[in-house]
């Protein structure tokens, strides 16, 4: 139902700058840094060693996704390596995308920049497809703000759509290797 809403709010163009300043912001978190959140890991679940938690993903590609990607800085526009992009869509049609090579707690003040279907939207509980393009470094993808909330990993040079605990429902995220 989620997934229809959003889609009619796009084709009846209501994701404009407009009508999401009109919703007006919500409260800025504490600028003291949370300790990030250590998932556990289920006693079934088969990992790899030093990795925490289970995977975000619902299904993973290695590569380059089909269709079009931009590939240079964080936050700039552009897919680039080293960054982790997150889509307002499902794939293959994947929709506007918000890059990023840093921490974020407070996905609530970020907004899908690239061209397409989604674009000016808010990140938070609206991402339902990813691109980790950093070579070595699992992201990390939270349901809550502050690292809190179910955090599973995507994996690095991995693509795909978020499975349902996390589709719709990324709220903040982090690196794995915390140099980010």
């Amino acid at each position: 139902m989620k997934y229809r809403t959003k889609r009619r709010a796009v084709l009846a163009g209501l994701a404009t700058a407009g009508v999401l300043a009109s919703l007006g912001a919500t409260a800025a978190p504490s600028s003291a840094q949370p300790l990030k959140p250590e998932p556990t890991v289920p006693s079934t679940a088969k990992v790899v060693p030093g990795l925490k938690g289970v995977s975000a993903a619902k299904d993973v590609h290695t590569g380059r996704p089909s269709g079009r990607f931009q590939a240079l800085a964080s936050q700039d526009g552009f897919c680039d390596v080293g960054d982790l992009c997150l889509y307002y869509l499902y794939s293959p049609t994947y929709g506007s995308g918000y890059d990023t090579a840093h921490n974020d707690q407070y996905l609530w003040d970020n907004h899908f920049i690239f061209a397409g279907a989604g674009r000016g939207s808010i990140v938070a509980n609206n991402a339902e497809a990813y691109w980790n393009r950093d070579p070595s470094a699992y992201a990390y993808v939270c349901t809550g703000i502050n690292y809190t909330g179910n955090c599973g990993w995507l994996a690095p040079n991995s693509f795909g759509n978020l499975n349902s605990t996390y589709a719709d429902n990324v709220e903040s995220l982090y690196w794995g290797n915390s140099a980010n």
